[in-house]
């Protein structure tokens, strides 16, 4: 199965969260304790702080190998119906 990374604004604690639904995180369906959800950020919460500039090359570094996936398996099939047509001309 394929990943994939959600960028969101990191929230200091569970009531800024996008995340939130009522008292229970929806990434890990945990109840969010009173403290939690106004006070920092819970040491099980699964969201990682990360700059943007990181963000950034991650995002441009997947970009480029899908880009460069698509590109290989373009041409995997064009030259897999150029064989093809070759066997059906002999």
């Amino acid at each position: 199965m394929s990943k994939s990374i959600l960028v969101i604004d990191t929230p200091e604690c569970c009531i800024e969260c996008t995340l939130r639904e009522y008292a229970e995180c929806a990434a890990t369906k945990k109840k969010i304790e009173d403290a939690d959800m106004w006070g920092k950020k819970p040491d099980w919460c699964p969201l990682i702080h990360d700059t943007d500039e990181r963000i950034q090359l991650l995002l441009r570094f997947d970009r480029e190998n899908t880009e460069r996936e698509f590109f290989r398996r373009m041409l995997k099939f064009k030259l897999g119906k150029i064989e093809k047509a070759l066997e059906e001309e002999e």
